[in-house]
């Protein structure tokens, strides 16, 4: 075949690029957050959470939404596989009040986590606490 050459062996790379997203569009832009309320400014949003302390946190969008809603808590983001079910988290949350999602899981004092809050046809409220031990 003249003029066409093939590529018969080498190692290819996937390499994603995220091209005028807004921040909190993937895990590899989350919004930074402390503890308190926070307003979603889409229907899928990530965060990015480091605790100061460690104990269980209260992560919840019960009485803060009104549609349905999951949370779901990575402790890593390179190389991460997710789905709108539990793949790849740490801990993940649909329900808990109703159409709301609420969960406590144990965070580790300054270890990186990395929150997403999920929605159907909402902007969402949530919020972040540490009520406990």
């Amino acid at each position: 075949m003249a003029g066409i050459s093939t590529p018969t062996t080498g190692t290819y790379t996937q390499v994603t690029r995220e091209i005028n997203c807004p921040p909190g569009f993937s895990c590899g832009s989350p919004l930074p957050i402390i503890e308190g309320t926070h307003t979603a400014p889409d229907a899928d949003t990530w965060y990015s959470f480091t605790p100061a302390l460690s104990g269980y946190y209260l992560i919840t969008t019960c009485g803060l939404s009104t549609c349905d809603t999951r949370i779901y808590v990575y402790d890593h983001c390179t190389g991460l596989v997710f789905d709108d079910g539990p793949v790849g988290t740490m801990y993940f949350a649909d329900g808990g009040c109703g159409l709301q999602a609420e969960m406590t899981p144990s965070l580790g004092a300054g270890q990186q986590v990395w929150i997403r809050i999920g929605g159907a046809g909402c902007r969402l409220r949530w919020a972040g606490d540490k009520p406990g031990p």
